[in-house]
């Protein structure tokens, strides 16, 4: 049964945000008019947040303004029952990380002319939205801020849409970013956004280059382990030019893509529109096949049954929450994709048990170590949630600052130091302290499946939940002491987790259990546990 959402009827859920849910959706009229729409609500607990609700009205107002070929459009701003919702354009097609993904997987990347057609195309965009004027004729000093692989729409028929203008900047909106504050993915901010100055056009068209930049060479630029670093290379690292990377880039896309990412922002293409016909001229005098009818046979090449779907028939499907794809490009593989979860209540008690913490750290010994993949999954959620702040504390709650190497191995104590220092900073918005635990095990395992360490598990997708756990222990045996882990009896929709001497919170294993059923079954699984000695806890999974 489609819930009925004002003048729509939701028809299945496609992704879950900071600030929204995102439904598609069919909007129906008179004499059978019917077209499929994207409609964003905002998230019930934001409801009473003025400063979201304004955000929210921010981004469907300046993007109403933008009348363009290659930007996505806003057709309404509404209000149902007391929740605020945007309905904008649906555009069938896959976001620009998922297709170079896939492209990789498939045919060994793109080539290179579609890249260019799909990085013209955004420009295109970016170059209109930089120059959109108000209905009155005042500039609009538009400023994307959140120019990312996620935010450029790929369609099937061949069209590129710039989407998600939630953080932009603009003349005469309700709301204002504090100064030092940055907004939008550390990974592809400007060096004056990275160091919170005041901004230009200008520093979209460097996220452009950072795009450009990664679609080429197939890897991150710089993406590092935690966001300060990231941040760090964003000022002063140095940029190899592509063809350093993949051998075969041209130089004049060499050229394109460096003069993008100049550090000094005098230095760099001065509008979107130059950097547009630099791609555009490269094309032509290559005579290149790169028209939206080339690409969109190639997409159709990529996604033979996505491409095909007749999204009101398959109406009645699962629905699924996506948040990016992509492994050599992105943050997550686009077979694991990370736990999205209701929002949770700020939660006020939030006191961790350092007596609980010295008990554990006295049952470990001189010998038992943890590999450095955990401490780096440890980080990368905290400073997901928590942001760059949180990494000063994290480090002073070891005994001394490390470089963690996943492979390595590190003394149990550092680790379990720096896992109630982390929860300590992550309860108050998980939910609680039991909450934080299982957070940090889901993201630990979403990880691993991502990563060679964790090969074993993930080659076993599709099996029954007995095989993936019995995987699961044998892989972490050798990367987490001290314990003793055993896969109890199952049956078919129920089994039982045994552990003997853990140190590790049981709420941890709980979320690597969780996840990794979740992504390599499909099951939803719900966890209680028990413990029957001393030394030993069971744990009841079910689903």
């Amino acid at each position: 049964m489609l819930e009925t959402y004002g003048r729509y009827q939701l028809i299945k859920k496609i992704a879950v945000g900071g600030m929204g849910e995102v439904w598609l959706a069919r909007q129906k009229g008179m004499v059978g008019f019917e077209k499929l729409v994207v409609v964003k609500r905002l998230l019930p607990h934001l409801t009473a947040e003025q400063d979201f609700i304004n955000m929210f009205f921010d981004e469907a107002r300046i993007a109403a303004l933008l009348n363009h070929p290659h930007i996505a459009q806003i057709y309404d701003l509404g209000e149902v029952n007391g929740e605020y919702y945007i309905a904008m354009e649906y555009v069938p097609g896959e976001n620009l990380r998922t297709v170079a993904q896939q492209a990789l997987d498939l045919k060994g990347g793109m080539p290179i002319a579609l890249k260019c057609r799909v990085l013209a195309d955004a420009a295109a965009a970016l170059d209109f939205a930089h120059q959109a004027k108000s209905p009155s004729g005042a500039p609009l000093d538009l400023i994307h801020r959140d120019v990312s692989p996620q935010n450029i729409i790929v369609g099937f028929s061949g069209s590129v849409k710039l989407i998600d203008f939630g953080v932009a900047k603009a003349a005469g909106k309700i709301t204002r970013t504090a100064t030092g504050v940055i907004k939008g993915k550390y990974a592809y901010m400007s060096p004056e956004q990275a160091r919170g100055h005041d901004l230009d056009n200008r520093s979209d068209i460097f996220g452009l280059g950072i795009v450009f930049y990664e679609i080429l060479a197939s890897q991150r630029l710089f993406k590092r382990e935690n966001d300060t670093e990231t941040l760090k290379a964003i000022v002063y690292g140095d940029v190899p030019p592509p063809s350093s990377v993949v051998r075969g880039i041209p130089k004049q896309v060499d050229a394109i893509v460096m003069k993008a990412l100049e550090k000094n922002r005098d230095d760099r293409f001065q509008t979107a529109g130059q950097m547009q016909l630099a791609i555009e001229e490269y094309l032509v005098r290559g005579r290149l096949p790169a028209t939206p009818a080339h690409l969109a046979a190639y997409m159709r090449e990529l996604f033979p049954v996505e491409s095909t779907r007749d999204e009101l028939k398959e109406e009645n499907e699962p629905t699924q929450s996506t948040s990016g794809s992509g492994d050599a490009l992105s943050d997550a593989s686009p077979r694991v994709k990370p736990p999205i979860s209701a929002p949770r209540p700020r939660a006020t008690n939030v006191t961790v048990n350092l007596q609980e913490l010295k008990l554990r750290i006295s049952g470990c010994g001189p010998s038992d170590t943890v590999t450095g993949f955990f401490f780096n999954a440890l980080f990368g959620h905290t400073l997901r949630v928590n942001g760059p702040t949180a990494t000063e504390p994290l480090r002073s709650s070891m005994l001394e600052a490390r470089s963690f190497v996943d492979a390595l191995t590190y003394p149990t104590p550092e680790f379990l130091r720096l896992l109630w220092k982390a929860v300590e900073l992550l309860a108050p918005n998980s939910g609680g302290v039991d909450p934080a635990f299982q957070d940090i095990g889901t993201w630990a395992m979403d990880g691993l499946l991502r990563s060679p360490l964790g090969k074993p598990i993930e080659q076993l997708k599709g099996q029954t939940p007995h095989a993936l756990m019995k995987a699961m222990m044998a892989t972490l045996k050798p990367m987490l002491a001290p314990g003793d882990r055993v896969v109890g009896p199952f049956t078919a929709n129920a089994g039982t987790l045994i552990f003997k001497g853990e140190v590790l919170p049981v709420q941890f294993h709980a979320g690597l259990a969780t996840a990794a059923l979740q992504r390599l079954a499909g099951l939803t699984i719900k966890t209680a546990w028990e413990k029957t000695a001393a030394d030993r806890v069971e744990m009841k999974l079910s689903w």
